[in-house]
């Protein structure tokens, strides 16, 4: 079987086989094929596209090129994948909260990249706190405290890590079929069979439109049926940033608090709301309203708050130093953003809103990039709020002042809108597709 001959015949807008997508796989992870001719197949994928069977075949062909975790049996496991927003730190908040519900969630996380914050910046921003567990140290995690979280190993969907570092560098990350397999294959091999995907739509989100993200959606539900995977999604809003804080520190400590006190926040509105779905997706309640009541409980009583020190402790994190710190640590400089005119927030601008981070020294442009983690916004000021000129709307936080400067210049050209009569705000759950 020659390379050559797989990318002619994607080109030409047919189908692969089976044989033809397991050999590309395998070849490029052994290194039998260059970049240049992956590349080559990616970008006639991207322009021509997978059949449904073609996108199962993929994904199932990364699954197998690697290592995958066997769990125990009889466990009601269950995991999310949110495709990235702006502020968005429900992870943090929904892993002990479902583990205090009884659930078991294996959850391998990502880092930043682009303008979208990572899960595993936001916990290396608690000192100690490993984020990189070998095979025994996650599962041991899991099966002791309810959940884990680590970053994805060397030998889990190796096909995976070489694949997107390549899309990403040749323009093809925007293709449904490649994003599916992407997804889809890490959740298969770390061995849990329900999923919850929280797909991000709006200014902050990859995906602008609820069209779009439909379209990935159905992709993701149809594969996950075909891999035998029990697959959920979730349409959230992302054209306001989730909660009041960006930066990974600063969403920590706003992760903290709210496991502490239930602030009935737009971010944990979206988290008790995944979290009721997990739950009747591993059979530990029999409704919607059950579930959700199980959540707020074990917030209110404190059970979520314990499993999450017991994690952090679990993983080496300085619960002292964590608990002390609180609303203490804070990067050298900060600037206040305030309104230029009294009135309504019309509109927030998400992306800018995570270019700015970036600007701040909180997310990366390229991933050797080094983060601040003190860096980052706090808003007090949001969509549909009414302002008077010169009240603060948000506070910028840097260890860099010249980083400060750039980032605050974004915030007042590009980021909030005021008008003079209140908006019409969007609901913060778009729509669910199972």
């Amino acid at each position: 079987m020659r390379i050559i001959d797989i990318i002619s015949k994607k080109r030409d807008k047919k189908a692969l086989t089976c044989a033809e997508i397991e050999f590309f796989v395998q070849a490029y992870v052994e290194e039998q094929i260059t970049d240049y001719q992956a590349s080559a197949l990616l970008m006639a994928i991207y322009l021509n596209g997978l059949s449904l069977e073609e996108t199962v075949t993929l994904t199932q062909a990364m699954i197998n090129c690697g290592e995958t975790y066997q769990l125990k049996e009889g466990l009601p496991y269950v995991d999310k994948h949110s495709t990235g927003g702006v502020g968005d730190k429900v992870s943090l908040i929904l892993a002990p909260l479902l583990a205090s519900c009884g659930a078991y969630v294996p959850m391998l996380s990502g880092r930043s990249l682009g303008h979208t914050g990572g899960t595993l910046d936001k916990l290396d921003s608690i000192s100690g706190y490993r984020t990189l567990l070998s095979k025994e140290e996650f599962l041991n995690g899991l099966y002791s405290d309810g959940y884990a979280m680590s970053a994805q190993s060397n030998t889990l969907v190796p096909a995976d890590r070489k694949i997107y570092a390549l899309r990403d560098a040749t323009a093809t990350v925007e293709s449904i079929p490649l994003i599916t397999a992407s997804i889809l294959s890490k959740k298969v091999a770390e061995g849990t069979k329900s999923l919850c995907i929280d797909l991000k739509c709006g200014s902050g989100a990859f995906m602008k439109t609820i069209e779009e993200a439909e379209k990935l959606g159905h992709s993701l539900l149809q594969v996950g049926k075909g891999l035998g995977l029990s697959v959920k999604v979730t349409f959230s809003n992302m054209s306001v940033p989730l909660g009041s804080y960006v930066g990974n520190y600063l969403e920590v400590e706003e992760s903290l608090s709210e496991l502490k006190k239930d602030s009935q926040s737009d971010l944990m509105q979206l988290t008790k709301h995944l979290g009721a779905q997990m739950l009747l997706q591993a059979g530990l309640a029999h409704g919607f309203e059950q579930a959700y009541q199980l959540c707020q409980t074990n917030l209110d009583n404190g059970k979520a708050l314990k499993h999450f020190w017991r994690n952090i402790e679990r993983q080496g994190g300085d619960v002292q130093k964590l608990e002390t710190q609180l609303t203490l640590r804070r990067a050298r400089f900060h600037i206040k953003i305030k309104a230029w005119q009294t009135g309504y927030i019309s509109k927030m601008d998400s992306f800018q809103i995570g270019l700015a981070n970036i600007a701040l020294g909180g997310g990366r442009n390229k991933k050797e990039d080094k983060l601040d983690y003190e860096a980052g916004i706090f808003f007090l000021k949001k969509t549909g709020e009414a302002v008077k000129s010169g009240e603060e709307l948000a506070v910028l936080w840097s260890n860099d002042s010249q980083k400060l400067q750039t980032a605050e210049t974004l915030m007042l050209k590009r980021v909030y809108q005021i008008s003079d009569a209140p908006p019409l705000l969007e609901p913060l759950i778009l729509k669910e597709l199972e």
